[in-house]
């Protein structure tokens, strides 16, 4: 009985090629793409689940008051671990480490450069239990001097041979001076689903003259604080307590800091708080791409529906005679549902082998390492099956019920039943899959305009023609004044100044200030700290809003004088800086002037509160700017002076612009990812619309040929079978247009600054979805208009 259902079922869908390759199809783009988008959607998920324990986790952040506001921030001042340790001693474990530091480091004879170098405590390997090649976390950094150094970092320095004894010299950590370590220790590389990676750590023990100061210092964020809790622990309790713990360590005037607890899973997608040490997911695209896989699949199997459907009355005389022949409704029902599974069975595997093809480019779209492992991972093979084959199910029960219950003399005549009724279902799930479509353009129109608008946004200071660079160690900051001298000897280089921040990266860390109020008393506020040369926020364009700016080579105004941006100064009770005396520490200043705002970092985080402070030391980045056609001429002039100035160091450099640009990495990804899949979604509903289409013209040819016999001409039958079509598209619109917007605003809401929503993205989509219809519908209208209506009439 199988085998002869299942050769009916190959026999009727060789009958019917065109329409079974547009089934075969649309569900082959549409499992494969939604298999991409959650194995994507799998690996988002999965972030940091691979630590032992991860469930008894805990980062511990920080808030504190900017003006009305609450600024929520991830790192935390390394006084905070050690205290912990004491005021909790239920705690199973706290650690803390520091923010990724870059370096010059020297091997033997090699010299290199890495940017990940992390300062770790004492309890760093026993919250975060990696695999370690060689060494063990007990000994691992309990010497000083020591490193641990991952995998791929060991293969790139000394390939095959042990590393471990070697020595190693890093330039200039956390600020420091050139020092000299010794590899103790080789763990496995950090996993691609790791919320930060580390390539080289280095013990606080090593650098406790370094790290002196900042144990202390509760007002300096300098790093990253985990908890590691015991079983059932109340981390509610944990929270609540922390207002207590904060007034005994810091003091009673507290009101600028709480601190919370985020569980280490939520942070990828969670968290996206201002100084994250890495550039987190989105939980609200994760869920996007996640309701975009359903989308597509719906979208696939409506077509698979209503092509199946729409050739119900072609089929009836077949139906009538399997009846008249003794088939039940039962063995009807059986056989269309075999039809149903050997469509979807070969979609299945056609898609399997697409989206393993489709890999690589879905990894490049999407900025992942990711892989199906059908034979790694037999989850994801029997998920993928059953999901295949509940789709098939679902979409063959509804034309499998409905045809297996035509009578079986109505059949025989071709006067199937339910013919207005079933058109009306068609036209229902028509308009679902115009909405979807709809929607997705919208979607992708206001991505792209969002990602543009970042982009082009103006920053407030001169980025099209600055570039920087490092001095990359104390030697060359003391000799600094000999590589100025010479790149202001170039015509084509404007102006060359000093800070110790980079612009386009982000500012970590906050001090915590005292600034005089009207009454004599004193207001804290917390700023991030800029130590510029004096001429510096002239020479990249800062704008004033009140004031001076600081005066070059005066001494005078070393440590005496500094300027904050405006968002400082609405941070101040009375929101007038200019006189007001600041004090950190034992150190005080002047407010000289008021900056206008300027995005110094991310436009993707509100501008924070600065403060400058002058200082005629050099400071480690140098920036300069250049005239605009000879950007190109000046790099090369750079690179040769400094081989000449330090020829044992690389030169590198950043054109400001281009570091801006880079920032928007993740929502160049998402466009792209999201342009990518509303593609796909629009031409699997395009070969819905192309099947019905021919389908609706094949049944029609005789109507066609009356038309044309009785004067119609190509443009009157093109209508005719397009018109319908575009009254689906304008109640589509309806549905689409409320959901688009919700999306859009819920959307844009993630963003401090953000483009507005306007008209046009709808329109737009609208007449994509007109034009694309009307196109995919034409294609087969005009083949059936241009036919002879001699032919059309002969037709039976």
């Amino acid at each position: 009985m199988l085998k002869n259902q299942f050769k009916i079922a190959l026999r009727n869908i060789l009958r019917n090629k065109t329409y079974s390759f547009i089934n075969i199809f649309g569900l082959t783009l549409g499992l494969a793409s939604a298999l991409l988008i959650v194995i994507y959607v799998k690996h988002e998920m999965s972030y940091d689940r691979f630590h032992k324990d991860s469930e008894r986790i805990y980062r511990v952040s920080e808030t504190v008051p900017l003006g009305e506001n609450v600024k929520v921030i991830a790192s935390t001042t390394m006084a905070l671990a050690p205290n912990l340790r004491v005021d909790y001693p239920d705690l199973e474990q706290v650690t803390f480490f520091s923010r990724p530091q870059s370096s010059d480091l020297k091997i033997g004879t090699k010299n290199g450069y890495e940017e990940r170098i992390h300062i770790v405590d004492k309890e760093f390997f026993n919250v975060f239990k990696y695999k370690f090649i060689i060494g063990s976390a007990e000994n691992a950094l309990s010497n000083i001097n020591t490193v641990v150094i991952t995998e791929s970092l060991a293969r790139k320095y000394f390939g095959d041979a042990d590393p471990v004894g070697e020595s190693i010299r890093i330039n200039q950590l956390w600020g420091g001076n050139d020092m000299p370590f010794t590899i103790s220790a080789v763990i496995e590389d950090m996993p691609p689903n790791s919320h930060f990676h580390m390539d080289m750590m280095v013990g606080t023990n090593s650098v406790r003259e370094i790290t002196e100061g900042r144990e202390n210092a509760w007002g300096w964020d300098s790093g990253y604080t985990y908890v590691k809790v015991p079983e059932h622990y109340d981390i509610e309790q944990l929270n609540a307590s922390f207002e207590g713990f904060i007034k005994k360590n810091v003091g009673e005037n507290t009101d600028w800091l709480t601190y919370f607890t985020k569980p280490l899973t939520d942070i990828h997608l969670d968290s996206n708080l201002n100084s994250e040490i890495e550039t987190n997911g989105n939980k609200q695209e994760v869920l996007i791409f996640a309701l975009v896989a359903l989308g597509i699949i719906f979208i696939a199997a409506i077509n698979y529906i209503n092509l199946v459907t729409a050739l119900a009355t072609k089929r009836s005389k077949e139906i009538g005679i399997h009846k008249v022949l003794g088939a039940g409704k039962r063995q009807m029902v059986r056989q269309f549902l075999t039809e149903s599974f050997v469509i979807t069975s070969a979609a299945m595997l056609a898609a399997g082998f697409l989206a393993e093809m489709a890999t690589p480019f879905f990894n490049e779209l999407a900025g992942r390492e990711l892989e199906i492992g059908f034979l790694k991972n037999p989850v994801v093979l029997i998920a993928f099956i059953s999901v295949s084959l509940i789709i098939g199910f679902l979409s063959g029960i509804y034309p499998a019920f409905y045809m297996s219950s035509f009578s079986a003399i109505k059949s025989l005549k071709g006067n199937a039943k339910g013919k207005n009724s079933l058109l009306g279902l068609r036209k229902g799930m028509l308009i679902l899959q115009f909405g979807i479509s709809i929607f997705l353009i919208v979607g992708s129109t206001m991505v792209f305009r969002q990602w543009n608008f970042m982009r082009n946004k103006s920053y407030g200071l001169n980025t099209e023609t600055t570039l920087s660079f490092a001095l990359q160690s104390n030697q060359n900051a003391a000799r600094y004044d000999v590589l100025k001298n010479q790149l202001e000897a170039n015509p084509a280089i404007s102006n060359i100044t000093t800070s110790h921040r980079q612009i386009g990266r982000d500012i970590n860390s906050q001090e915590l200030f005292n600034i005089e109020k009207t009454d004599t008393s004193f207001q804290s506020i917390r700023l991030s700290v800029i130590y510029v040369e004096p001429g510096f926020l002239e020479d990249v364009d800062i704008k004033l809003k009140s004031g001076r700016y600081f005066r070059e080579n005066s001494q005078a105004e070393t440590g005496t004088a500094v300027i904050i941006n405006a968002a400082g100064e609405q941070l101040l009770d009375d929101k007038d800086a200019l006189g007001k005396k600041v004090t950190l520490g034992r150190n005080s200043g002047t407010i000289i002037g008021v900056a206008e705002n300027f995005h110094f970092e991310s436009i993707y985080n509100e501008i924070k509160p600065i403060v400058f402070i002058p200082t005629n030391r050099p400071q480690g980045i140098v920036t300069l700017t250049t005239k605009s056609d000879q950007l190109s001429e000046v790099i090369g002039f750079l690179s040769e002076t400094w081989q000449a100035f330090d020829p044992t160091r690389g030169f590198r450099y950043s054109i400001i612009s281009d570091d801006i640009k880079s920032l928007y990495g993740n929502e160049e990804r998402f466009l792209q990812l999201f342009t990518a899949v509303t593609g796909l979604a629009i031409f699997i509903a395009s070969l819905g619309i192309f099947g019905l289409v021919s389908f609706s013209a094949f049944e029609r040819t005789k109507e066609i040929g009356i038309r044309k016999v009785l004067g119609a001409n190509t443009l009157n039958i093109t209508m005719l079978l397009t018109r319908e079509y575009l009254i689906l598209i304008v109640i589509a619109n309806l549905i689409a247009w409320p959901v688009a917007y919700w999306f859009s605003e819920s959307w844009l809401s993630n963003y401090s600054y953000r483009t507005p929503i306007t008209w046009w993205p709808f329109i737009l989509a609208t007449l994509a979805a007109v034009v694309i219809a009307s196109l995919t519908a034409m294609s087969q209208t005009l083949k059936a208009a241009h036919k002879n209506p001699v032919n059309s009439l002969r037709y039976e």
